[in-house]
């Protein structure tokens, strides 16, 4: 089975919706989508602070893909992918919130990301300082950006799935090539 990573960026976490959806599986695609909100969005919340750390103004949005043909597309890249997330709780409802009623044709796994991580880690013999370590890194890497998270947490898992000794030089061309697909993903982004 495919392992995909999923993430949203959001308009605010409280009373918000999602603006943007990023994704990376482990067979190396990722893609990402910049989402237009629906008309009965309007009434919910748009933070400053948020706006500040995902860094994707409420203009831009104008640009993005219709929630309910993000939600479509996403059920084609990742169908049949268990999908997992640095924060299932909140990224399930805003994937639920593309297009109300619609399951998902993937499997959304209540395990956090960073669970995951460490136990493919300890499944592969890799020691806890190490596998620490690329965890974090792999948390923290993608900027708050959908697809760069997800690409971040994808590059974390095929680290750990090695088996061997990890040398930082393969570590950082991986996480590099992961963020690289992933700037391609959201072009958007790119200024």
């Amino acid at each position: 089975m495919v392992i995909a990573f999923i993430d949203f960026e959001a308009s605010a976490l409280e009373n918000g919706y999602p603006i943007e959806v990023g994704y990376a599986r482990s067979d190396g695609r990722v893609g990402a989508f910049l989402i237009k909100p629906r008309m009965e969005w309007n009434t919910l919340s748009w933070s400053v602070a948020s706006e500040h750390i995902h860094r994707l103004p409420l203009t831009l949005l104008d640009q993005g893909t219709d929630a309910g043909e993000v939600c479509a597309r996403l059920n084609v890249e990742l169908q049949g992918c268990a999908c997992f997330s640095d924060a299932p709780a909140f990224d399930w409802r805003w994937l639920a919130m593309l297009e109300p009623g619609r399951v998902p044709e993937f499997r959304l796994m209540n395990t956090p990301a960073d669970t995951l991580l460490m136990h493919a880690a300890d499944e592969a013999g890799i020691p806890g300082p190490t596998a620490a370590r690329i965890v974090d890194r792999s948390m923290r890497l993608g900027g708050h950006a959908a697809a760069g998270d997800a690409a971040a947490l994808a590059a974390g898992h095929e680290i750990l799935n090695r088996q061997g000794e990890i040398r930082m030089m393969e570590v950082e061309a991986c996480f590099r090539r992961w963020q690289e697909l992933a700037a391609t993903a959201s072009a958007w982004r790119i200024r």
